[in-house]
């Protein structure tokens, strides 16, 4: 090893550069790194450290491996990259030692030219040969013979070559890299290309017969060497021909059991040094723990091993079955192995292939082991071949094998019809996928069934909530049980899931969850006072549970779709849903927390609204629910859901008074400059506000505003609640009157303007125009006592708790007022009153804390989108940036009045300071300068003239909108958002899981448009990027054909361009005449990681 990385650091320093010396360095002595650490190390940016690890890659110095769309590791493939040395040392002595005939050439020293000698053949003279430019004599030039160095160079590499090839090398992996007590263990594509040779895969179901033998002990003399599948354990998959079109078909696994070959699965190939070419491109790599005393060979097996309905070994001799037997006890021992009931065991048939071994000693020897492979002794089934005798291994079995064999596939198949184990072909493919991916013992088939979509983590937490609201009359009795189990079974029977018995679902899913709900719900099993013989419990919890059972059983037997079941017991039972409320739970699917809330007082979860709504005219992710599904009351609610590949946009906009006409003229120039007939808010998804800046939300988001009709109305709210009174208006009273009365202002107009705005009735999660466009509204408030931000939303807080620290988001029972709650957002201190809130207490505005709100914004946006690594773009828009003139600078050394001095003045000086987001911005920027994040960041800000306009100026807001028309560098800004959010409206998807060949992915997708047919927005959209001769790029390729083309467009009038990609990262842009290049879409690992979470 020590010797390989002295070749590989000489080899470096030959012939790369300082910066990629450093890095080989750095990997030999570390052996994995990431590109972050890498650029630390280096002091450069990632990208120029990615650049200098792809020069090395191309190389094949080292090795490049993407865990995710933003981890990339750098680890030395050793055999490789010795490899790739040999063949370069051999390439240049070949070179070096073949002659060249080459013709001489002269130098002219006067014009520093080097001249061909057929260049001055008419340039002939006396003296010579002389040059055609300036009519000088030339010399000839010297060659120096670089051979005989060059060639003691290329001893000392072959003499390090030597030193290699006497010592092993390891098996280079990136999760050998990480961890050498892990196996790796590679997945191809072979089982889904012989699932596609089906006629009908939804509804086949195919048997597994796994048969191997002995790889061989020892080459005898006269034998062939061992072939390429006797030297690597893999498993070749194939399918029976004859069985193509039965409805059983048959799969056919062939492998060796060894001691010491190593595991790659599934991989074909003959045995050579290079990499050998697979028939299937190798599609996902898992790392598996490996204790010491288990064998790498039988890894493999002990995945497969659940799925595995016949086991066929051939045995030739008694070493054969010593080795059957180490496997067996492996098996026992292996941490990837657990024993779990549910599963069925395959049966066991022994071929015997030599008469060296008898039948009666290998059913003794192997009756006493079944227990370790779960078998009972019913399942062994010793045979002898009369067609595989002494080395004849080429012939295919006789017939009275292949009738035995497909007797004991009848059997399994059998006891698994009963148990409803017998998957299809597409269903087996899945399982055996999910068995491939993960690195802990078989859990049992519907546990791994649920593997991309896992019950909800807090599923006994939203049950308990229910069982909570039940009063003493409806109790744990026939209600809650139907509720329960029409909810438990709508979670797991989803379209094209296999139907598992319900018995068995509930067992290995659900019943835990059930008991411990019982619990939260304070409804304890019965216990039995032992003195008086009463029960002081409620319900006894096994009879609970048992009569769950029961019923989904019922609702399993009746046939009917989840939903239809669902929907007729919500329907059956709508008087029991008149008095049971909360938002803690949707108690529709009684499993998360609920998004929206109805008129009726019930709230229901997004998904839900997805799986009941009705699909609205406006497109395929529209949704409108009519009725409420619980009583049956009018809802009117509207929702929209965005396609999960299409990006998010984030929206900030900071707190400061008067000043918030700022950010609303910002955003009226951006609509502008847009040109489409879309609001300016459907361009953000996530929103979050302060102050002002909450308010401009609440009026854009939840009343559908547009920006003017947003600055119109806050002008004339300016001068409405910013109005003195007579005495409080003198200089010097205003400042005693606040400190008497505990604020400046009376809040009376205030709250009157506010219930004129937004409906006094409306609460913060009743239907409004954000559910229309898929927005989220976060508004940012502060307890007075506490000192975290308090976020108050429309979205009822649903997300990852995990990703919110420092601040929290409410999620009471109670629904608060939109005109409360921006109430509580303009209660800036020393201005407005704290505002009282039931449940809460008093509120008053965050400004204090955190004017800007961009940190609190990007929290929420990976609680709320995990699978998203970053936002699409995230706009902070500020209140203004003001300059003082010189003309109004203090002289130094003038005395201070009175009230300048004092300690109040100096605190609201400081208190004021803190409103500027800029500084929280710049912090912000410096935070994630060295992040992808950075670039997606756009701060939007006018500098303003001046002096910094008060927080109840209202006369300034003039002079302030005309700063923002006036600032030439911010329209250059909003012109570049503006290209970037026309960019945004196209989106990616896949057309299906694209094939992988080591780093490189092949796939297909379709390129779409999130405005649709008929709406103006599409058409004029088309129009714009027409006109700018807009093109497509994939990886910097243009698209062929242009956006008018048929290929661009879907009968229906909707945009859909179908590309191809073969890439690493398949980069997506929108170039225009005008230099506009903005990237739409991330790389297909992300994509691709999306697809398998939805199809699953």
């Amino acid at each position: 090893m020590e010797a390989a990385q002295r070749l590989l650091r000489c080899v470096a320093r030959s012939f790369h550069t300082s910066e990629q010396v450093v890095i080989v360095d750095l990997l030999t002595q570390r052996q994995i790194l990431s590109l972050n650490e890498l650029s630390q190390h280096l002091d450069m940016s990632i990208k120029r450290t990615q650049a200098h690890c792809n020069e090395l890659e191309s190389a094949w110095m080292l090795e490049l491996h993407q865990v995710d769309t933003v981890n990339t590791y750098c680890f030395v493939n050793y055999p490789a990259a010795i490899h790739a040395i040999r063949w370069r040392l051999s390439i240049i002595r070949d070179e070096t030692e073949t002659p060249k005939s080459t013709d001489p050439e002269h130098y002219c020293a006067r014009c520093e030219i080097v001249w061909p000698v057929l260049d001055l053949v008419d340039q002939d003279s006396p003296d010579g040969l002389l040059c055609p430019k300036c009519r000088e004599l030339t010399a000839l030039l010297q060659k120096e013979d670089v051979s005989a160095g060059l060639f003691a160079d290329l001893g000392f590499f072959e003499l390090r070559l030597r030193e290699v090839d006497e010592t092993t090398l390891p098996d280079s992996s990136f999760w050998a890299a990480q961890d050498k007590e892990r196996l790796l263990v590679r997945q191809s594509g072979r089982l889904k290309a012989l699932v596609n040779q089906l006629p009908h895969p939804e509804t086949q179901t195919p048997s597994l017969v796994l048969t191997f033998t002995c790889g061989p002990l020892r080459q005898q003399r006269g034998t062939r060497k061992p072939s390429a599948a006797t030297a690597c354990s893999t498993i070749h998959l194939n399918l029976e021909p004859h069985s193509v079109e039965s409805p059983n078909p048959v799969f056919l696994a062939t492998s060796f059991l060894s001691r010491t070959n190593p595991t790659r699965l599934p991989t074909h190939g003959s045995h050579r040094l290079t990499p050998p070419r697979r028939c299937c491109s190798i599609i996902s790599e898992t790392s598996i723990s490996l204790e010491p005393h288990v064998a790498r060979a039988n890894a493999q097996l002990q995945i497969l091993f659940p799925y595995i309905d016949v086991i066929c070994f051939r045995c030739s001799s008694r070493q054969c079955l010593a080795l059957l037997m180490e496997q067996f006890a492996c098996f026992r021992r292996s941490a990837l192995w657990t024993q779990d009931r549910s599963r069925l065991a395959p049966e066991l048939l022994v071929i015997l292939t030599s008469d060296r071994v008898r039948e009666e000693d290998v059913r003794r020897v192997l009756e006493g082991s079944l227990d370790s492979w779960m078998l009972q002794p019913s399942a062994l089934t010793v045979t002898r071949s009369r067609a595989f005798g002494g080395r004849d291994k080429g012939r295919d079995e006789d017939r009275e094998t292949v009738k035995l064999t497909r007797k004991l596939l009848q059997r399994t198949r059998t006891r698994k019809r009963d148990l409803g184990l017998l998957f299809s072909a597409h269903h087996l493919m899945a399982l055996v996928d999910a068995s491939l991916r993960r690195d802990q013992p078989f859990p049992g088939y519907v546990k791994l069934s649920r593997t991309a979509r896992p019950v909800a983590p807090n599923l006994s937490q939203h049950l308990g909530n229910f069982i909570a609201l039940l009063d003493q009359d409806q109790g744990l009795g026939e209600f809650a049980t139907d509720a329960i189990a029409a909810s438990l079974f709508l979670d797991h029977y989803a379209p094209d899931m296999h139907a598992f018995p319900p018995r068995l679902m509930f067992h290995d899913l659900h019943r835990d969850a059930c008991s411990e709900a019982l619990r939260i719900g304070n409804k304890t099993p019965a216990q039995t006072n032992p003195e008086s013989g009463s029960s002081t419990g409620i319900v006894d919890s096994d009879t609970f549970l048992e009569s769950i059972v029961a019923r989904m059983d019922d609702l399993h037997s009746s046939g009917e779709p989840a939903v239809a079941l669902h929907a007729k017991f919500y329907h059956k039972y709508q008087d029991q849903w008149l008095s049971l409320r909360t938002r803690k739970t949707c108690l529709l699917c009684i499993q998360r927390v609920p998004q929206y809330e109805l008129p009726c007082r019930h709230s229901i979860c997004e998904h839900c609204v997805q799986v009941y709504g009705h699909a609205s005219e406006e497109g395929p992710r529209f949704f409108a629910v009519l009725h409420c599904f619980l009583c049956g009351a009018d809802a009117g609610l509207h929702v929209r859901v965005r396609p999960p590949t299409a990006g998010v946009g984030v929206l900030c906009i900071d707190g400061g008074g008067v000043r918030g006409i700022i950010p609303t003229t910002i955003l009226e120039l951006l609509e502008e400059e847009i040109g489409l007939p879309i609001p300016v808010q459907e361009h953000f998804q996530l929103c979050a506000g302060v102050s002002a800046g909450a308010l401009a939300l609440s009026t854009l988001f939840l009343n559908g505003w547009t920006a003017a009709k947003c600055s119109r109305a806050f002008e004339a709210f300016a001068r409405t609640v910013f109005r003195r009174g007579q005495l409080t208006g003198l200089a010097g009273i205003s400042q005693l009157w606040t400190i008497v009365n505990n604020a400046l202002y009376d809040s009376l107009p205030l709250e009157v303007t506010l219930k004129a705005i937004f409906d006094a009735t409306t609460s913060m999660t009743s239907p409004s125009y954000a559910s229309t466009i898929a927005a989220k509204l976060a508004l940012v408030v502060v307890p007075i006592r506490t000192s975290d931000p308090l976020l108050i939303t429309n979205y009822n807080g649903v997300g990852d708790m995990s990703e919110r620290n420092g601040y929290d988001v409410y999620r009471g029972e109670e629904g608060l007022a939109v005109w409360e709650v921006n109430r509580s957002c303009t209660a800036a201190p020393a201005y407005f009153t704290p505002k009282y809130v039931d449940g809460i207490g008093l509120l008053q505005d965050a400004g204090v804390l955190q004017n800007n709100p961009i940190k609190l914004a990007l929290s929420e946006f990976r609680s709320l989108y995990p699978a998203k690594p970053l936002p699409q773009y995230l706009v902070s828009l500020g209140t203004g940036i003001f300059m003082e003139s010189a003309s109004r600078e203090r002289v130094p050394g003038k005395r201070l009045g009175f009230f300048k001095r004092h300690f109040l003045h100096r605190l609201f000086k400081a208190y004021m300071s803190l409103l500027s987001g800029k500084k929280t911005m710049d912090d912000f920027d410096r935070s994630t300068k060295t992040s992808p994040l950075f670039e997606r960041c756009i701060r939007l800000d006018a500098v303003v003239p001046g002096p910094a306009a008060p927080l109840d100026d209202a006369g300034s807001v003039p002079r302030l909108k005309c700063s923002v028309h006036q600032d030439r560098l911010l329209q250059d800004a909003i012109c570049a958002l503006a290209k970037r959010i026309i960019a945004s409206l196209f989106y990616f998807e896949l057309d299906a899981i694209p094939s992988r060949r080591g780093t490189q992915f092949r796939g297909s997708g379709c390129i779409s448009c999130l405005c649709r047919a008929p709406d103006e927005a599409l058409s004029v959209l088309m129009q714009k990027l027409v006109q700018s001769s807009a093109v497509f790029r994939v990886n910097g390729s243009s698209v062929p054909g242009t956006l008018s083309g048929a290929s661009f467009w879907t009968p229906c009038g909707n945009f859909r361009k179908k590309i191809k990609f073969t890439s690493g990262d398949a980069t997506i842009s929108i170039l225009c005449s005008r230099g506009l290049q903005s990237t739409r879409s991330a790389g297909p690992r992300f994509v691709c990681r999306s697809w398998l979470k939805r199809s699953s």
